[in-house]
């Protein structure tokens, strides 16, 4: 929550948003369950993380459940402001990140230590993100799915074959996606992709070839996603369980 009046309006210096109007979520359920799980045993899990959405579609709280260590367990909630724009994020209680919106581009702030990262925008899709200040990251779009990365100008990530009659689970968590962003360096696209393919890499002390990794969906009668597994994470899937 807020502290105060005044910090509020310190979230809000410039409430200009980069699209006309609040935006708009997907409003299809009330709350999504994400659960990870070995894959030679889907009875292990390894953490389990459940997203509560209001009327609109935005995620109010994250509950975060690790099994194997459980002093890692946490609830996150998340504050937004007139437009629906994702403005401060709380982790047990303790104010976590603050989001100052300025047109076209957003500051994540930390609140513990205040370390900034700058995101830009444009049409409501992330443009790019710096990681580091060695790392800048942008993504280009075709319509509501991010084809590909780039660092440093040069071509990194490229995500193909997009089934474009289902829906991405974590698109229905697309408030929150600035959150998740710090977490996999990675917008979140509308509709599911078969493939990734990582670009050759030459460091100064390791080299990494051009690598395609699938990605292997079952679907349920409703065209909704209930488990994914790929060739990058060899050893994990991830369930997905939809409430209305």
């Amino acid at each position: 929550m807020l502290s105060s009046c005044d910090e509020e309006a310190d979230f809000k210096t410039d409430n200009t948003s980069p699209v006309s109007g609040p935006v708009t979520f997907l409003n299809d359920y009330s709350k999504i369950v994400e659960t990870l799980t070995l894959r030679s045993d889907l009875e292990d899990t390894v953490y389990r993380k459940e997203y509560y959405l209001d009327d609109l579609g935005k995620v109010d709280e994250l509950h975060f459940f690790n099994y194997n260590n459980p002093q890692y367990n946490f609830i996150n909630k998340y504050t937004y402001d007139d437009d629906n724009r994702l403005i401060q994020s709380e982790e047990n209680g303790v104010p976590l990140k603050k989001y100052v919106w300025s047109k076209d581009k957003v500051v994540i702030e930390s609140i513990a230590d205040g370390t900034r990262e700058e995101i830009t925008f444009s049409d409501q899709h992330i443009t790019s993100f710096s990681i580091s200040s060695e790392r800048n990251r942008s993504f280009e779009y075709d319509e509501e799915n991010l084809i590909s990365v780039s660092e440093k100008e040069k071509l990194s990530i490229e995500f193909l074959d997009f089934k474009q009659d289902v829906i991405n689970p974590y698109y229905y968590l697309k408030s929150i996606e600035l959150d998740i962003l710090q977490s996999v360096w990675l917008p979140i696209s509308k509709n599911i992709h078969s493939f990734r393919r990582n670009q050759p890499y030459e460091g100064s002390d390791y080299s990494v070839s051009l690598k395609t990794y699938e990605y292997f969906y079952e679907i349920d009668q409703e065209n909704r996603v209930v488990s994914v597994h790929d060739d990058m994470s060899l050893i994990y899937t991830t369930h997905f369980e939809y409430f209305k």
